[in-house]
């Protein structure tokens, strides 16, 4: 919500991942001259409080679990709507739109800028090249990558752009039962959180007859998958599996 708000209105949005530590995160307020900061909880604000303290000018810090919507909504309503339409007239695919920093696990965060191009040109061509996997109406697309991480706000933005249905959940821990009854058509996941579900689902299995049907329909799941990339080829080998997963 915050991301597009800031977007439409000609604000850049710097994501910071919430494992960063003080130190980092007070580089990115001062590397990219962060003016606000929304966060999730009141303890990340904590956080963003004691890094902004050696800073030579003020950071406005909110926090979603302590009225941060009510109050831009409350501070929205002071505003002339034709200046909200001015800034968005205002944009093209070349302003930016993000910074989005690296973790700095390897030293310094370093910053790499977006534009509104990067993000529009890439949801289109993948409407494109791949139609059927989010640019139709029964498209679901259940997201649980952090948000920081710019492979996440890129799914959002392709998902919104189509015509299917987004759906966010929290934590990992509720995934199995959060695939159950949202039923999305398509995932898009690093390995670990996917061999995390197998080796759930084949714990779950138990022992026995049950454990060997599980493996035995995860062997045949394989063979389909390896049959399906003979038969249709390399071109749309990436759409079968989108659609199997």
């Amino acid at each position: 919500l915050v991301d597009f708000a800031a977007w439409s209105a000609g604000l850049v949005v710097v994501p910071i991942y919430e494992t960063s530590s003080v130190d980092q995160i007070k580089y990115i307020l001062e590397d990219a001259d962060v003016k606000m900061v929304v966060t999730e909880t009141m303890v990340m604000a904590q956080l963003v409080q004691a890094a902004r303290v050696t800073l030579e000018r003020s950071v406005q810090v909110l926090s979603l679990d302590n009225s941060a919507i009510m109050r831009i909504t409350e501070a929205g309503a002071e505003v002339d709507e034709a200046e909200v339409d001015a800034r968005i007239t205002d944009l093209n695919i070349h302003k930016p739109a993000s910074i989005v920093y690296t973790s700095g696990t390897t030293g310094k965060p370093k910053g790499t800028v977006l534009t509104h191009g990067n993000f529009v040109t890439l949801c289109k061509n993948g409407h494109k090249w791949m139609p059927e996997i989010a640019y139709r109406r029964s498209s679901r697309l259940l997201l649980f990558l952090p948000l920081a991480h710019v492979y996440a706000r890129m799914l959002e933005v392709f998902q919104i752009t189509g015509h299917g249905i987004m759906a966010h959940t929290p934590n990992t821990r509720n995934l199995l039962s959060d695939l159950e009854s949202f039923r999305p058509t398509y995932l898009l996941a690093v390995p670990r959180v996917l061999e995390k579900i197998y080796n759930s689902a084949d714990a779950a299995a138990g022992s026995g007859v049950a454990l060997k049907t599980f493996r035995w329909a995860v062997k045949t799941a394989i063979q389909y998958s390896k049959a399906l990339d003979t038969t249709l080829g390399p071109s749309r080998t990436l759409s079968a599996q989108h659609q199997m997963a």
